[in-house]
C-alpha cells in the first residue's frame, strides 16, 4: 500500500475584518474642550504611576508570617522565622511611608481623623511602652527605646512651637530650651559612649542649633 500523503498546510489569511497587527485609531480632538480632556486624562494616568509606588512598596504578607511574628514559639520547626521578621519590617516600613504621603496631602479635617483616632493614640502609647510601664517592669532595652523616642518626639514639638511662636518670646524660649538641649547632647553622648545601638542619635532641627 502506498503512503498516503499530507496535504500542505496552506497559511491562513486574516478575516478582513480583523484588525490585528493595525494599531489603534488615534483620537484627534476636534474642539478645545476635548484637547482639555485628553490633556487632563493623559496628566491622571501620569500622576496615578507616579504614585502607585506608595502601593507598591507594601510587601505582601502571608498568615502563616504573621503567625510566627505574633508567637515564634507556636512554630519552632519554621526555618523562615528571619525572613517572616524581615519580611514584617517591610510591610511596616511601606505602611509609613503611606501615611506620611496621607497626612502631607490630606486637609486638616481629614487630617484630624486620623490623627485623633483611638488606633493612633494605641499606636503612639505602644511605641512609647506606656501601657507596659504601668503592669509590667521593662527591661533595660526598652526603657532605652522609650526614652530615645519620647525625647524625639519632645524635641519635634519643641522645634513646632519654636517656629511658631511669636518673635517676641523668642530671647524667653532660646533660655529656657539651653538645659533641655544640654540634657539632649547627653543622652547622644551617653548613646556614644556605651555603644547603644538600640538607642539611634536624637535629631535636633537646624533652628534649634543655630541660637541654642
Amino acid at each position: 500500500m502506498s503512503k498516503r500523503q499530507s496535504k500542505p498546510v496552506k497559511n491562513k489569511k486574516p478575516k478582513k475584518n480583523s484588525t490585528f497587527g493595525v494599531p489603534d485609531p488615534v483620537v484627534v480632538p476636534k474642539t478645545k474642550s476635548e484637547k482639555k480632556a485628553i490633556e487632563l486624562e493623559v496628566k491622571q494616568e501620569r500622576l496615578e504611576t507616579d504614585l502607585s509606588t506608595y502601593l507598591d512598596r507594601l510587601t505582601t504578607l502571608k498568615p502563616r508570617d504573621l503567625g510566627v511574628i505574633n508567637s515564634p514559639e507556636t512554630y519552632p520547626d519554621d526555618k523562615k522565622k528571619d525572613r517572616r521578621y524581615n519580611r514584617g519590617v517591610e510591610r511596616a516600613i511601606g505602611e509609613l511611608q503611606l501615611f506620611q504621603f496621607l497626612i502631607m496631602n490630606l486637609n486638616t479635617h481629614y487630617k484630624n481623623k486620623i490623627l485623633n483616632s483611638s488606633q493612633f493614640d494605641a499606636l503612639i502609647q505602644q511605641y512609647l511602652g506606656i501601657s507596659d510601664m504601668t503592669s509590667v517592669e521593662l527591661t533595660r532595652e526598652q526603657k532605652e527605646q522609650a526614652l530615645r523616642v519620647a525625647s524625639q518626639m519632645l524635641v519635634n514639638a519643641i522645634t513646632v512651637i519654636k517656629t511658631n511662636m511669636p518673635p517676641e518670646f523668642n530671647s524667653l524660649l532660646i533660655k529656657s530650651l539651653n538645659p533641655f538641649l544640654i540634657l539632649i547632647e547627653s543622652i547622644n553622648q551617653f548613646s556614644r559612649n556605651n555603644n547603644l545601638k538600640t538607642v539611634p542619635q536624637l535629631n535636633i532641627s537646624d533652628s534649634l542649633k543655630i541660637e541654642s
